[in-house]
């Protein structure tokens, strides 16, 4: 099963997403030649709220963005067959 939350880290602030109200859109994916690592190109669209403590209501936010050729490190745990 895919893990949809992820947890932005803005101006001191950190906002979680709303999984059902998120969509990345990868455009590019390469793995390096040992399988340990890959470059990945993607944008993403996500409704998000500010992590505060429980029980106080926050507004949700929209956010848009992308990233090219982030490197993402797979544990050594990992094993990635062709």
């Amino acid at each position: 099963m895919l893990n949809k939350t992820v947890t932005y880290h803005f101006n001191n602030q950190m906002f979680a997403n709303l999984p059902s109200e998120t969509d990345f859109f990868v455009t590019d994916l390469e793995w390096n030649e040992d399988k340990t690592a890959f470059k990945v190109t993607a944008s993403f669209e996500s409704n998000v709220k500010k992590i505060v403590n429980y029980g106080v209501e926050v507004l949700v936010l929209g956010i848009k963005g992308q990233f090219e050729e982030m490197v993402v490190k797979m544990p050594s745990t990992m094993i990635v067959q062709n």
